[in-house]
């Protein structure tokens, strides 16, 4: 018997309203959105000239709708935009970029503070030290960059070993502290030190997780020109509005508050809430946070803007900094960076 070779045999198109279907799919799962007309028109016409699905998926993959979608930049945010004019984004910009201080001379203040042991730093603060080395480096030139060389009235609140660094660098200023009343045998800078080793002109102890009389303490501190608060927001309990109105009664009329805190919206964190995870950790038995060290609450770059709106405060600069990122995560999203850092004014 003779059998006949087949040919083979080409799989039939796909019909019209299949392509339809699978282009309306695509759009729905990558651009999260209807087909618009022109572009089903426009796929429907190419898949039936030889574009593979695959290559389809792909184009959507790689258009500017789709990374506007999930590349986020802070600066488009319709809500953060209106805060950031371009003086804002240009001193931003500096804080962030510029160096005046050099790395070099910022060692060797350094090498006499921890290494030469010129102030007797125990273990403990040259861990601290160890610790917010980059944070403190974009601190001092965040000053220069302010102006502080000029001198004037500068207020800490919670001064550490690297209060030493202000003088050194900018010894027109008047150094004042403030911290919580802390025992005489506390391993840090209590009121004592601050006058013997810091230089502080006047400590003020104050308890800010406890109802203050605000107006009170006002009157006796005066007034300042800028007014350090970096890493004291997340450990308070108190109001952050009142504290903050409370802030900007400090200052002078030109003056300018310097504000850091952790982003909550950071990397770790979103990767937490991405399986549904608190990131916040509860607060840890009272012999454990006896430094009170533990973060009460932290906030969002928005909440930080809305709150300065709210009592009158005006925004001079923003940025996410990467001071307390690994090294390995240099390149993260901006946003997603693990420290934010805030120049406001009245």
């Amino acid at each position: 018997m003779l059998f006949r070779r087949s040919q083979k045999q080409q799989p039939p198109a796909p019909a019209v309203e299949d392509q339809q279907r699978f282009v309306t799919l695509a759009y729905r799962a990558i651009l999260a959105r209807e087909p618009d007309a022109q572009g089903l028109q426009n796929y429907i016409s190419a898949l039936q000239h030889g574009l593979t699905p695959a290559d389809l998926l792909q184009g959507l993959l790689d258009s500017q709708e789709y990374a506007q979608k999930t590349h986020y930049d802070y600066r488009q945010d319709a809500h953060i935009a209106p805060y950031l004019s371009d003086e804002v984004v240009q001193l931003s910009d500096a804080l962030h970029g510029q160096k005046p201080v050099s790395i070099e001379q910022y060692d060797a203040l350094w090498q006499q503070l921890f290494d030469l042991n010129r102030y007797q730093i125990d273990n403990d603060q040259r861990r601290y030290g160890m610790d917010h080395y980059q944070r403190f480096y974009e601190l001092v030139n965040a000053l220069s960059l302010l102006g502080v060389a000029n001198g004037g009235k500068l207020l800490e609140f919670g001064p550490s070993q690297f209060t030493l660094f202000y003088k050194e660098l900018f010894p027109k200023i008047q150094i004042h502290t403030a911290d919580r009343p802390l025992p005489e045998d506390f391993v840090g800078f209590n009121a004592a030190l601050s006058y013997a080793s810091l230089g502080s002109e006047q400590h003020y102890r104050i308890d800010l997780n406890r109802s203050l009389n605000y107006a009170e303490h006002q009157q006796k501190m005066g007034q300042f020109d800028w007014i350090l608060f970096t890493e004291v927001l997340e450990h308070l309990t108190v109001s952050p509005s009142e504290l903050l109105a409370f802030l900007f009664s400090l200052l002078t009329e030109n003056g300018r508050l310097y504000l850091t805190t952790p982003n909550f919206l950071r990397a770790e964190n979103l990767a937490l809430l991405s399986q549904r995870r608190n990131p916040q950790a509860y607060y840890p038995p009272m012999q454990q946070n006896e430094d009170a060290h533990h973060h009460v609450r932290e906030f969002t770059l928005l909440e930080l803007l809305s709150l300065a709106t709210e009592v009158g405060a005006k925004v001079h600069a923003v940025y996410f900094s990467n001071c307390w990122d690994p090294a390995a995560d240099e390149a993260r999203a901006a946003d997603q960076r693990g420290n934010m850092v805030l120049v406001l004014g009245t």
